[in-house]
């Protein structure tokens, strides 16, 4: 597990694709732009990023949870590797991009 509160993170990109084992990433309070995230990764929270505008969620996440998105204003694209995961209606909340209505757990 891999958790950082970081406002003042010097790079605009964070590249975790080197941590080939990593499971969890929870990450708040980070001003960068863009994540890359490894392939193993299977649970996902990034809150409050303002600056986040793209992410590429890894094919072995499943399913995201309620709130592991809140408050990332500028997040505009999310690409899903796997066509199934699922995320909670509020996943998403105080987001620009909201996912298409056959993503959300019903």
């Amino acid at each position: 597990k891999l958790s950082l509160d970081c406002p003042n993170i010097g790079s605009t990109t964070l590249d975790l694709r080197k941590y080939e084992n990593l499971d969890w990433f929870d990450i708040s309070g980070c001003n960068i732009e863009s994540i890359m995230l490894p392939n193993s990764l299977t649970r996902l929270r990034v809150i409050g990023c303002k600056n986040i505008k793209s992410i590429e969620i890894p094919a072995s996440v499943k399913e995201l949870y309620k709130c592991d998105f809140a408050d990332c204003e500028n997040l505009e694209q999310v690409v899903f590797k796997n066509k199934y995961t699922k995320v909670d209606k509020d996943t998403f909340k105080g987001c620009k991009y909201q996912p298409p209505k056959s993503r959300i757990l019903e």
